[in-house]
């Protein structure tokens, strides 16, 4: 019965972790014009270049932050013994 209210949390947690809106897109793209027009203008063409660079390895790197996160990891330290070295395991998990 443990095993399944884990597998069932750890399950909840990701599908609630992986949502993305197509909000986050337009904003990406948005913001993305706006760096390339700004560096457009400097004489230093190697700026463009660098923020090109950084703007395509980072489209995909967020920090997760805010008041469902919170309840997230207060019910995980609540309710297992290691909580939080269950909530920094499962965190951690898209980088492995």
């Amino acid at each position: 019965m443990r095993t399944i209210n884990y597998l069932f949390y750890i399950a909840l947690s990701v599908l609630l972790l992986s949502f993305t809106t197509v909000s986050d897109e337009s904003k990406y793209k948005s913001l993305r014009k706006e760096v390339v027009k700004h560096y457009q203008k400097d004489p230093n063409p190697f700026k463009l270049k660098a923020a090109n660079f950084l703007l395509d390895n980072l489209k995909d790197l967020y920090a997760v932050d805010g008041a469902r996160v919170k309840l997230y990891a207060d019910t995980i330290k609540k309710y297992y013994r290691n909580g939080n070295i269950l909530h920094q395991k499962l965190l951690s998990v898209r980088y492995q």
